[in-house]
């Protein structure tokens, strides 16, 4: 595989904005796919932005943290 195994089950955030002038929304899918393939763990989100960051995506993202950070929390 094309992933460090030493990556495996690291959970991946990937957000983007539809409409992207600078990179394609399709770049995002087809990454998004081919981690996907090699059964990665991703939270995808597509936002009606270009290439930038919005406080929707902030919120996304917090929500993923916090879900990991009580996981990790559980474990010890």
């Amino acid at each position: 595989s094309w992933i460090p195994q030493n990556r495996y089950g690291q959970q991946l955030f990937i957000a983007h904005g539809i409409n992207d002038e600078i990179v394609p929304i399709d770049t995002a899918r087809r990454t998004t796919e081919a981690l996907r393939e090699v059964d990665y763990p991703i939270e995808y989100h597509e936002y009606p932005i270009g290439h930038a960051i919005s406080q929707a995506v902030i919120n996304d993202l917090n929500v993923l943290i916090d879900a990991v950070t009580n996981r990790q929390a559980n474990l010890t």
